[in-house]
């Protein structure tokens, strides 16, 4: 069975301001018809704040974090399909 590395993202968004969550969640999620980052990727929410990737797109995924300002932690997981 072929292994692939992954990373699982989770994120917070508690201390943000509200106008700056809801931008934030358009440009990770999307909105109409502009994918968001996730969907770019070809990642997957597993919950409401939590998304897996594969983990050659951690620096992409890490940049955007930063970029907003939103606390955030990895996992790396291997995925066995």
């Amino acid at each position: 069975m072929p292994e692939k590395q992954h990373s699982i993202f989770t994120y917070s968004l508690t201390n943000a301001p509200n106008s700056q969550k809801v931008r934030f969640v358009y440009a990770l999620k999307g909105r109409g018809n502009n994918p968001g980052l996730i969907k770019k990727l070809k990642g997957n929410f597993l919950t409401q704040s939590c998304f897996i990737v594969e983990s050659m797109h951690d620096k992409e995924v890490e940049s955007f974090f930063n970029y907003w300002h939103i606390h955030f932690k990895k996992l790396k997981v291997i995925v066995v399909h």
